[in-house]
């Protein structure tokens, strides 16, 4: 029994990792650009979370498990680009000795 609790860490904890290193990343880039936006980030996660948990379960419902999870690692995937695209820009700050974001051309 231990060794199959071991295996499935093993197996998960790499995965969980990957997926849960992108917010407290984000945030700490947010807070360096624009600090009052942080608060903004936090809500959005908040509403994407129960939306994403109820749209995953409507999903897996009406199309199957194999579907919903090719769907969710699409949206990783187009956040992963939308992250790849956005670079500190500090012409467009929007207060002095701060640094804006702007997408990348």
């Amino acid at each position: 029994m231990a060794l199959k609790v071991v295996i499935t860490v093993l197996l998960i904890a790499p995965l969980g990792l990957v997926m849960g290193m992108p917010f407290p990343t984000g945030l700490g880039r947010l807070e360096e650009w624009h600090p009052p936006s942080v608060r903004w980030a936090w809500s959005l996660n908040a509403a994407a979370s129960v939306l994403g948990s109820v749209g995953a379960l409507v999903c897996s419902i009406y199309l199957g498990l194999i579907q919903t999870l090719i769907i969710g690692g699409l949206f990783y995937l187009a956040a992963l680009a939308v992250v790849g695209r956005a670079r500190p820009n500090a012409a467009t700050s929007p207060h002095p000795g701060t640094a804006g974001v702007a997408l990348a051309k």
